[in-house]
């Protein structure tokens, strides 16, 4: 065997299994004692540990903490679009409705009035509240017959 394959061994079984061919070929070669020597005390010294320390917890978990943004942060991420279209939306109603008001209409004749005319006189009132006094004149200057 030569000593890469030795290197191999040492490197992948434990000390205990090792074939008594191997064995015999650290006990001649320097190289090869030097390797596992060198193995063994790097292992000795980086013993792995089965939990780290609850101080190391303690800082790793501030630190999470610490860059993890805000609950009420995050909402008011994904709440702003749809703040900013509202806003948008209401002033844009605010801009067309004070340039087209609404007309009032205010009613000549009281609604219970209304109700005791009959049906084709209830349009005519309807019609007739919704113009203005140079309307309905201009309308009966156009539609008067003079044949009575």
């Amino acid at each position: 065997m030569t000593c890469e394959n030795i290197k191999n061994q040492i490197l992948l079984k434990e000390p205990a299994t090792l074939s008594p061919e191997v064995l015999a070929h650290i006990k001649r070669c320097s190289s090869c004692q030097e390797f596992q020597q060198t193995l063994s005390q790097s292992q000795h010294l980086f013993q792995p540990t089965d939990q780290p320390s609850e101080a190391l917890l303690n800082k790793i978990k501030h630190e999470a903490r610490r860059q993890v943004p805000s609950h009420s942060l995050h909402i008011w991420r994904r709440l702003r679009p749809l703040l900013a279209t509202a806003a948008s939306v209401t002033i844009l109603l605010g801009i067309v409705l004070t340039r087209h008001p609404q007309q009032k209409i205010n009613p000549a004749i009281p609604f219970a009035e209304i109700e005791l005319l009959d049906a084709q006189d209830q349009v005519a009132s309807a019609v007739n509240e919704s113009f203005s006094e140079d309307e309905l004149a201009f309308n009966f200057v156009m539609t008067y017959d003079d044949t009575l």
